[in-house]
């Protein structure tokens, strides 16, 4: 967890810019999105990741993801967009 998120998340735009399908990039943006609480950022976020991640494995963790945040009722409503 970085000590300073916005800082971190400000930083991890820049990177997307630079290079915008990268799946380390877009994998910690979907982390730090959710810590955040930036909800309206990671719908976009996981059509980029899924986009460029071809490996079953990592769909997992993406689902991991998404049942860690769903078991908080205060992102439940979120999450469920993200399950379509």
């Amino acid at each position: 967890r970085p000590s300073q998120p916005l800082e971190a998340w400000n930083l991890l735009e820049r990177a997307r810019q630079i290079e915008p399908r990268d799946p380390v990039v877009l994998a910690d943006m979907l982390g730090l999105a959710a810590e955040l609480g930036r909800y309206r950022d990671l719908l976009p976020l996981v059509a980029a990741w899924r986009d460029v991640e071809a490996e079953p494995g990592r769909f997992a963790l993406l689902s991991a993801w998404c049942a860690d945040a769903y078991r908080d009722k205060a992102q439940r409503f979120h999450w469920r967009a993200l399950r379509g």
